[in-house]
């Protein structure tokens, strides 16, 4: 869940990129934070007639490195 600044073009099942700005060394965080989300719900909030945000609900569909997962496949 992450809430920015509004845009009227968000909504559910779209995808959002969340990205760093300017240069940044590689680490954990990034490889598991950053990337393509698809979008399961957008909260449209209108506060005081002069701000607009939306409270996006979002899932990453992959992960750069490999999990590592053991499956035995049938």
């Amino acid at each position: 869940e992450i809430t920015l600044k509004g845009q009227i073009f968000r909504k559910t099942g779209k995808f959002i990129s969340i990205e760093r700005e300017g240069n940044y060394s590689d680490n954990l965080f990034d490889d598991k934070f950053l990337g393509i989300y698809l979008i399961l719900n957008v909260d449209h909030n209108f506060i005081n007639d002069t701000q607009y945000s939306n409270k996006i609900l979002a899932v990453k569909t992959y992960i750069y490195k490999d999990p590592r997962f053991n499956e035995s496949i049938l």
